[in-house]
């Protein structure tokens, strides 16, 4: 879906997006959408609102790509962090950038040849087998349980246990918790140290047995959070560097001041999103976001403010489809 209209008024669902990639003014640096605020300050308001508004729409296995200024994007690093978390501040290096072939001697700072582009996630996530063992198997971990019921019962402290030092590391503290919680399980000669202080006849073995059977009841629930997780597939092993061509034979066909390369898109989406999943698209720009959407089998949501963008990015859309169909 493409509208011709402001971004803010939409009717998207709340948690309804897997990914959020923006490409937003950058505040009076190209373009006439880029000097369309009084100041620097009425510009940042505008993009606390979009922050917020990015929180309501993004799913909780989201992610956001927001492109900026290298002069400017640290303003909005300070809003979007205050409802986001930071993966990555990535820099676009434009490999055949005009800047390079300037008089470097005659400059006065250092060429610019980058763009920025924060990358976020919406929540704080843990791993399929961690979300198991911490929410479903650490509870009720045989190990853990028989120790805390014999240490009830013969009023034995965590301190007497920390004195047996059966921390390989020396970190006995951290061995206690991580024990008595139930999140890792003794070693054969660590529980028979254990079974000689509490008096303990429960085999290892046997406990093993329940240990095993435990997380294999919890096989399926992991792999159906592991499905649900945040999407990441780095399989172009991209850094936090990334150098790329502006593909300015793409670029100049169409009429817009910031336009991305399409192929940097494209695996920007692929590396954080799967097929079928919903891009929100809040400056559709060119179109390129579109057309990569397309491309890579990708359901999208595009608002374009400016009619001749606007124009231009049906026009396109029109053509990437008809690609689709043909191959």
């Amino acid at each position: 879906m493409i509208y011709n209209s402001d971004w803010m008024k939409n009717d998207i669902p709340d948690k309804s997006i897997n990914l959020i990639l923006a490409d937003p003014p950058y505040f009076e640096v190209k373009g006439d959408f880029d000097f369309i605020w009084n100041s620097f300050d009425d510009y940042l308001l505008s993009v606390s609102m979009w922050a917020k508004e990015c929180k309501r729409v993004l799913a909780d296995n989201g992610s956001l790509l927001w492109w900026g200024h290298a002069k400017k994007i640290a303003y909005s690093q300070v809003i979007f962090d205050k409802y986001f978390n930071l993966g990555n501040s990535l820099v676009w290096e434009k490999v055949e950038c005009q800047t390079k072939a300037q008089d470097y001697d005659q400059a006065r700072h250092f060429a610019p040849i980058t763009e920025r582009c924060l990358f976020y996630t919406n929540e704080v996530e843990m791993t399929g087998r961690e979300f198991i063992i911490e929410e479903y198997v650490a509870p009720l971990n045989p190990y853990s349980l028989v120790m805390k019921d014999n240490m009830f019962k013969l009023n034995i402290s965590q301190i007497e246990i920390s004195n047996l030092q059966l921390s390989r590391n020396g970190n006995i503290t951290g061995w206690v918790h991580n024990k008595l919680s139930g999140v890792q399980c003794p070693t054969v000669e660590q529980w028979e140290l254990i079974c000689n202080l509490f008096n303990i006849t429960n085999k290892y073995e046997e406990l093993k047995k329940e240990y095993e059977e435990l997380r294999s009841e919890y096989a399926e629930l992991r792999d159906e959070y592991e499905e649900s997780r945040r999407p990441f597939y780095n399989t172009y092993k991209l850094n936090d560097v990334i150098k790329h061509s502006q593909e300015s034979q793409i670029s100049s066909q169409y009429d817009h001041d910031t336009i991305k390369p399409l192929t940097l898109t494209k695996k920007l989406i692929q590396t954080t999103t799967r097929e079928g999943d919903t891009v929100l698209i809040p400056f559709g720009g060119s179109g390129t976001d579109v057309e990569a959407c397309i491309s890579t089998k990708r359901k999208y949501i595009c608002y374009e403010i400016a009619k001749k963008h606007y124009e231009t990015i049906k026009a396109r859309e029109k053509k990437a489809l008809l690609q689709g169909e043909l191959f």
